[in-house]
């Protein structure tokens, strides 16, 4: 089954990227962005970059509190480090919708990339991101 958000262009990674499973990535950096809110307002929020991905994730209170309890509240700290996003959902407007979590336990291994299904390689890139400028948002 292929989601239909799927079939438009993000640039950042949702739920629907994950259909349902998860994936293990690399935190390769974090960064707080001024990034437009539904009411059309600014505001500034985290960003997290993963090695080898093109699309980020806007990073809200609870996955952000979930890599501090793995990692440690240094945010400095989390580069480098795996975490598994999961697709799932919340109560959110007054409804159900599909959201990510990160999953509350480390990884197991070592992080490297792992054979990715189809569905998952919506969130890859052919090239890992090395510098300290933000990825390339096509």
């Amino acid at each position: 089954m292929t989601h239909f958000k799927l079939l438009f262009e993000h640039d950042y990674v949702g739920a629907w990227d994950l259909e349902g499973g998860e994936k293990t990535v690399v935190i390769d950096r974090i960064a707080v962005e001024d990034l437009k809110s539904v009411d059309g307002q600014t505001k500034k929020k985290p960003v997290v970059s993963f090695r080898g991905a093109k699309r980020r994730l806007i990073l809200n209170k609870v996955n952000a509190q979930t890599i501090a309890d793995l990692y440690g509240p240094d945010v400095d700290k989390w580069v480098g480090k795996p975490i598994t996003l999961i697709a799932t959902t919340t109560n959110a407007f007054g409804k159900t919708v599909e959201c990510i979590r990160v999953k509350p336990e480390r990884p197991a291994g070592n992080g490297k990339k792992r054979g990715l299904a189809p569905s998952e390689q919506a969130i890859e890139d052919s090239e890992p991101v090395h510098d300290s400028a933000a990825p390339d948002m096509h």
